[in-house]
């Protein structure tokens, strides 16, 4: 246990103790604020915002995946037409993505309560990767054809 909670005051006041200890930069001074303290930092999370992460996280994941494999083959075969093929396919799935990111905002600026959560901005992360490597995949397919009609002349 940390120093912290060993220095733990109680004072009877008739039958409920209070406590007064540290909390990070905070001083708790009562047991009523603990426990409000408490409930908010485990609260159980939002379903639909955990699935709709999850979903985020899967179909950036993917997309992310296929672009990688597609400038993977560009190099091993030098087929262009597949590459780009290969990366169109997967704008189909990081645009699911996106979907459910606008899905989000949306309800957000329609006045829904929108939890932000760990989870959900590790699965921004994950959408944002994704968008960034396909457009570095676009970019490198042009310099990889670029470069073969230079050599090729």
């Amino acid at each position: 246990m940390r120093e912290t909670w060993r220095r733990v005051t109680e004072i009877d006041i008739g039958v409920v103790k209070a406590v007064s200890f540290p909390l990070g930069k905070r001083r708790i001074d009562s047991i009523y604020e603990y426990k409000n303290i408490k409930n908010r930092r485990f609260k159980k999370m939002d379903e639909k915002i955990v699935e709709q992460s999850m979903q985020l996280i899967l179909h950036a994941g993917t997309g992310r995946s296929m672009v990688i494999e597609a400038v993977n083959n560009l190099a091993e075969n030098g087929d262009v037409a597949a590459a780009r093929k290969e990366i169109e396919a997967a704008g189909k799935e990081i645009g699911a993505a996106h979907d459910i990111q606008t899905a989000l905002i949306s309800a957000e600026c329609d006045g829904k309560e929108v939890e932000k959560s760990i989870l959900l901005i590790h699965a921004q992360d994950h959408f944002m990767t994704a968008l960034a490597i396909r457009d570095m995949g676009q970019l490198m397919v042009k310099m990889y054809e670029s470069l073969s009609k230079k050599t090729a002349d």
